[in-house]
């Protein structure tokens, strides 16, 4: 219960957050006292495409069976259904039971029924609350149910600049292009997908800022590309926001990425240290090397100093 009602930090219980953090409410509040409590359930979507699923835009009618595990007994036992997912409506949240005695399980068909959302994401948890009353008792249960649907998503940005200078950055000047892939991380297909890319900034023009991806399948990607132009004028070191909107059908999701235009680094490939205004410090000073280069052919490497002594490289 601890771990079901835990703040979860991740889909998946994992190595690293565990199951989340601890809801004390939430756990005494599903902890079930002996009396009529949720025993299981089954799913009736004959209405949509009766695979037993909550798919999007179902009406579904739910088959709940409470079971008294205690040794008392319960005359005119009512449930109430309800929910707190924003993507599901209780359309019929009341059922009458009767009496339970002793060690009794009763199953009914068709006890409740709701509404999903069109745009319910793929993998969404539905936790469905069972408060059950006898007039003057009442005792809380629930059970988890997930969202079988598309869930639409992107990747990274990366910038592709081979006509420019090849840095996988926007710079001044520079033609580039702009890769995004848009990803369906649900359970089902997708309808067909439509993207847009566009930005505010005066620097950055946008030359293709609409394509189409079909349907996309689920755990596959498409990948949507985008040439740019960075004005010769633009100032080095602002952001430029970008807008990403993926449309499929009744799901929309949008996203911002970030790039900062003509980003200036040292990588010692002048083979010295004239790029920025450095300076040293110290007992001896850093030199240049092609001695097991991180990268490229040169590095920077600290003077080769003994105990009790420095060696600055100063910016």
């Amino acid at each position: 219960i601890l771990e079901e009602t835990a703040v979860k930090f991740s889909p998946i219980k994992n190595n690293t957050t565990g199951s989340g953090r601890v809801n004390a409410l939430a756990a005494i509040q599903a902890t079930s006292f002996p009396g009529p409590v949720y025993a299981f359930h089954s799913l009736n979507d004959i209405a949509g495409n009766n695979n037993g699923l909550i798919n999007p835009s179902e009406f579904i009618q739910t088959n709940i069976a409470l079971q008294n595990d205690s040794e008392d007994t319960y005359n005119n036992i009512s449930a109430i259904f309800t929910t707190d997912s924003p993507y599901i409506t209780i359309v019929d949240g009341q059922q009458y039971y009767g009496t339970f005695n002793p060690g009794d399980t009763i199953e009914i068909a068709g006890a409740f029924s709701f509404q999903v959302a069109d745009d319910i994401p793929g993998g969404h948890e539905i936790r469905f609350y069972i408060e059950t009353i006898d007039g003057d008792e009442s005792w809380q249960s629930y059970f988890n149910v997930s969202a079988h649907a598309p869930n639409l998503t992107s990747g990274n940005m990366t910038v592709y600049d081979p006509l420019g200078n090849g840095n996988g950055n926007l710079d001044p000047g520079e033609s580039a292009t702009l890769k995004i892939p848009t990803l369906n991380i649900g359970q089902i297909s997708s309808e067909h997908v439509n993207i847009t890319l566009s930005t505010d900034s005066e620097y950055v023009t946008i030359l293709n800022g609409s394509a189409s991806l079909g349907i996309i399948p689920a755990g596959e990607s498409a990948l949507a590309e985008f040439d740019v132009i960075v004005s010769e004028n633009a100032p080095i070191g602002p952001s430029v926001s970008f807008i990403y909107t993926i449309v499929g059908g009744a799901y929309t999701i949008v996203k911002t990425y970030y790039q900062r235009i003509g980003i200036v680094f040292e990588d010692f490939e002048t083979g010295g240290f004239a790029t920025f205004p450095w300076s040293f410090g110290g007992n001896l000073p850093w030199t240049i090397t092609n001695d097991s280069p991180y990268e490229g052919i040169y590095s920077a490497r600290s003077g080769a100093i003994s105990n009790s002594q420095s060696s600055e490289l100063i910016l």
